[in-house]
């Protein structure tokens, strides 16, 4: 976390210096360069979580599919047959999987309401 704070103060603090010293813009090139500085602590911010923070990490990881899971698995559990199941467990959920599941259902309640023959097929997974 003082990293984070340390990285802050040095982005802001030429702007904040030349705000208070430079108050007339006499220097118009210093006043550009002390914005491009507080710019850079935005852009540096995701990376500094990612690399500090193990929750970022993670969320990192499993977005950009570095993970064993990517964004559109789900959590498949075996049971004592041995076939596998899908968990219900919200652990694994992300915006993106509600997103895929609800454009899923969506097709299927398209296709029973457009009168498929296949649609209970489709809806019972075969």
């Amino acid at each position: 976390m003082l990293i984070i704070f340390c990285t802050f103060m040095i982005c802001f603090l030429p702007l904040m210096v030349t705000n208070v010293f430079d108050d007339d813009t006499s220097y118009p090139v210093v006043h550009v360069l002390a914005s491009v500085f507080s710019y850079a602590s935005s852009c540096l911010n995701p990376f500094l979580y990612a690399v500090l923070n193990r929750q970022y990490r993670h969320a990192y990881s499993k977005l950009l599919c570095w993970g064993r899971k990517g964004i559109f698995t789900t959590n498949r559990n075996t049971n004592s047959a041995g076939s596998q199941t899908n968990s219900h467990s919200n652990s694994g959920k992300t915006v993106a999987t509600d997103v895929y599941q609800y454009t899923v259902l969506m097709k299927k309640v398209q296709t029973v309401s457009n009168g498929d023959s296949d649609a209970s097929k489709l809806i019972n997974g075969q």
